[in-house]
């Protein structure tokens, strides 16, 4: 999989298995960067009520005419509505790919060791998540790790990245 700019130049190379992919718009005060995790924002996001028409009536003037998936960056350990992992850097205000519900991917992390079977969500680090140990509250959990952040076999050779199953709930 590539990933590319708009002047065509490749960002990212690598594997990924995208389950669900979503376009997103960020919303939030800080750009989006390459594999962070990115959670719904119900404050801008729009869902439309679905509602039929009459046909040659005029639908109702305070329904929205468009679905705008809105997303914000991880920013907090009590993080919820996961979308999914940034697949490509997304700007203020921006659209972008997110990898969503199925996806194989990397994900950024906090500084050390994330374990294997490890659910992961939000952190106190703007862009990373982190394990949590418990999932009282639905929507907490972004998915679970698949490969550990470490630089040597059999982690992801990062410390700052681990492999991920995205799996929210």
């Amino acid at each position: 999989m590539q990933v590319r700019g708009s002047d065509g130049t490749i960002l990212w190379t690598g594997t990924a298995v995208v389950g669900v992919m979503y376009h997103v718009k960020n919303t939030d005060s800080a750009a989006m960067t390459l594999a962070e995790a990115v959670r719904w924002d119900s404050t801008n996001g729009v869902l439309p009520r679905l509602e039929t028409t009459a046909a040659g009536a005029t639908p109702a003037s305070d329904l929205p005419q468009s679905l705008a998936l809105a997303g914000l960056r991880v920013s907090a350990t009590t993080n919820v509505m996961w979308l999914g992992v940034a697949l490509e850097p997304i700007g203020i205000n921006k659209v972008g790919l997110v990898a969503g519900a199925g996806s194989l991917t990397t994900v950024k992390t906090v500084a050390g060791a994330i374990t294997v079977g490890n659910k992961l969500g939000g952190s106190a680090t703007a862009g990373a998540v982190d394990s949590i140990t418990s999932n009282t509250t639905t929507g907490l959990v972004l998915g679970v790790c698949l490969k550990t952040n470490t630089v040597a076999a059999p982690g992801t050779g990062s410390t700052a990245h681990a492999g991920l199953i995205v799996n929210p709930n």
